[in-house]
């Protein structure tokens, strides 16, 4: 199992990821693909009052032993204005960039603070970043270039993820720039975090009663960042004849497919499961050790689990938040939810949020 999952969260042939699935009958309950669509969840984002930039962000490029200083552009969304405290937040991997992470909360959240939400390098629209897609690389380089280039000398930091893991790295290294910390489902506070051995076996026993159930149920709409690496492994590895039948269209009940896998997985995320992921299905990244010093160095932070997160365990930000008891540390667990609180219980996670960011901890001590 460990040696055929690794062969399939390792493979770099991209053609291969885009011919997977035809289109069968639309669920009733599902909504029209153009309804989620990217470009159309943006379009209502900036209909609202969010806004797209860009900034030019100073990178060093070295291939060969030869070194090149160049310029990165990196598209951000924005809400909120000027003046307001800043709320900077990072997504997550897979096929996910600001917008798929965060539509849910960037409006209501840019009622109270300055949001702003970039696309990291190598994703979404953001310039693309030539194989340095590491926790290392986000956190150490980018994101302190990012922050400079457009300005930002201390702020409000959150992540989703492997955002999660990006920005406590950043946090502890630099502690002084950061006011408070927020970690949702996020990975890296014990190596076996995230467990894609479990999370994709489970899937094998009844392959197409699983694919039904989450494309019936938005799974992949709501959690993009998991739709290739899901349906990739199940189509591996289940019988020709079932994969067959589901190419030819059959009446599978498998509702909009094309739509969820219209995208290529960014070269990116493929680089970042190679540096991350061990051939177990675990991840590499483990800050648990360090944790401690945020609470030395006074970072307020909470940590929002979902209790059924089946990608990144919840355990982890129990045992981080446990070593945090010298400093400000909330742990809000959200009864029966998954890996994406922030979209499926956004109401709930914004007012956390709010209410975290202005030192008020009265729900978080209930």
């Amino acid at each position: 199992m460990a040696m055929r999952l690794k062969e399939a969260l390792e493979s770099h042939s991209r053609d291969h990821l885009r011919s997977m699935l035809t289109v069968s009958r639309r669920h009733e309950s599902a909504p029209a693909p153009s309804e989620m669509r990217p470009e159309s969840v943006l379009d209502r984002l900036v209909s609202e009052g969010a806004r797209i930039r860009f900034a030019m962000v100073d990178d060093v490029l070295e291939n060969k032993g030869a070194i090149r200083f160049q310029k990165m552009r990196v598209r951000y969304l924005e809400a909120g204005k000027e003046g307001m405290p800043v709320l900077l937040g990072i997504h997550g991997s897979g096929t996910s960039n600001a917008v798929r992470s965060w539509h849910k909360n960037v409006i209501a959240l840019g009622e109270h603070f300055h949001v702003i939400l970039p696309d990291i390098p190598g994703f979404g629209e953001t310039d693309k970043n030539f194989g340095r897609s590491t926790v290392e690389y986000y956190s150490g380089d980018f994101l302190p270039k990012f922050a400079d280039a457009i300005g930002l000398e201390r702020f409000n930091l959150m992540g989703t993820s492997m955002g999660g893991a990006i920005a406590t790295k950043f946090t502890l290294d630099n502690p002084n720039r950061i006011s408070h910390l927020v970690n949702i489902s996020a990975y890296g506070f014990n190596r076996g975090d995230v467990d894609l051995i479990r999370y994709f076996g489970t899937r094998l026993s009844r392959p197409i009663e699983s694919l039904q159930s989450m494309a019936n149920t938005q799974f992949f709409s709501n959690h993009p960042e998991m739709t290739y690496p899901i349906v990739r492994f199940v189509m591996k590895h289940i019988s020709k004849e079932m994969r067959d039948k589901i190419r030819s269209g059959e009446d599978l009940g498998l509702t909009n497919m094309r739509e969820y896998l219209q995208e290529k997985l960014p070269l990116a995320e493929l680089q970042l499961l190679k540096s991350e992921i061990t051939i177990t299905g675990r991840n590499r990244t483990n800050l648990l050790d360090r944790v401690r010093r945020l609470g030395d160095n006074g970072v307020p932070v909470l940590f929002i689990v979902g209790t059924r997160d089946e990608l990144v365990k919840p355990d982890g930000a129990r045992r981080a938040r446990a070593l945090l008891s010298n400093g400000i540390a909330f742990l809000y667990e959200i009864e029966g939810m998954g890996h994406a609180p922030q979209i499926h219980r956004s109401e709930e996670v914004n007012r956390l949020i709010t209410d975290f960011l202005n030192d008020d901890y009265a729900l978080l001590r209930d």
